[in-house]
């Protein structure tokens, strides 16, 4: 285990560095805590094709715990025989179900843990997996389900309001001030009325598209006529 202490933002280009123009797959482990990486581990893999990690997932737990760090940083290489004709920079089945394999063990113990791949000193973050104590998804899905519409219709009233609020907004305006033209205040009114009921009508019956996007721009030319 070495012993660095590089900022986190650093540590991916530094382990892609590393990486570079190895022949075999090799395994490097950073742990974070306070955006800075305070250890690292390496192991070469058997071939250019594989390479295991030496630790089980209940091991790193161990190792994280053990200095409070909040992250597990996992990169490996995949060796290019020929960059021209091969990319090598995407996860292979294995590597999915491996990093699904230790997140399940690290996120359940409170630490973050990332994946990279590193190909010719350029590194491809493919797996991110955040502890719920770090990032509580369960608060946000909550906020999200009291906060959005409880029906098709409600959803469609606030999007008809973020449309045409602002019209509607002007058109108040302008009814509350004393302008020679009575008119403009209902005018804009029924504008955005009759712009609500396009909306719904397309929300309804999407088939209705050809016919009410022409009315739309109809409308927006006469508008700006």
């Amino acid at each position: 285990m070495y012993v660095v202490n590089d900022p986190l933002w650093k540590f991916p280009a530094i382990a892609a560095a590393l990486l570079k123009g190895k022949k075999h797959e090799w395994i490097i482990i950073g742990f974070e805590k306070n955006k800075r990486i305070h250890k690292m581990w390496t192991n070469k893999g058997y071939n250019n094709s594989s390479v295991d990690i030496l630790f089980s997932p209940e091991q790193l737990v161990d190792i994280a715990k053990e200095d409070d760090y909040c992250s597990v940083l996992i990169f490996h290489n995949h060796p290019n025989s020929n960059p021209n004709r091969y990319d090598c920079s995407m996860a292979s089945n294995q590597d999915m179900s491996t990093a699904r394999k230790f997140a399940n063990t690290l996120n359940t113990n409170g630490i973050n843990l990332l994946e990279f791949i590193c190909e010719r000193g350029q590194h491809y973050e493919y797996y991110l997996s955040a502890a719920n104590s770090f990032m509580p998804i369960e608060s946000y899905l909550k906020d999200i389900r009291e906060n959005n519409g409880t029906s098709r219709f409600n959803n469609l009233g606030l999007q008809i309001e973020l449309t045409f609020g602002k019209q509607q907004k002007t058109a108040s305006y302008a009814g509350t001030k004393n302008y020679d033209n009575k008119n403009i205040g209902n005018e804009s009114t029924v504008t955005a009325i009759l712009y609500g009921i396009l909306a719904l009508l397309l929300f309804l019956y999407p088939q209705s598209l050809v016919i009410i996007v022409p009315i739309f721009i109809l409308m927006i030319l006469g508008k700006n006529s």
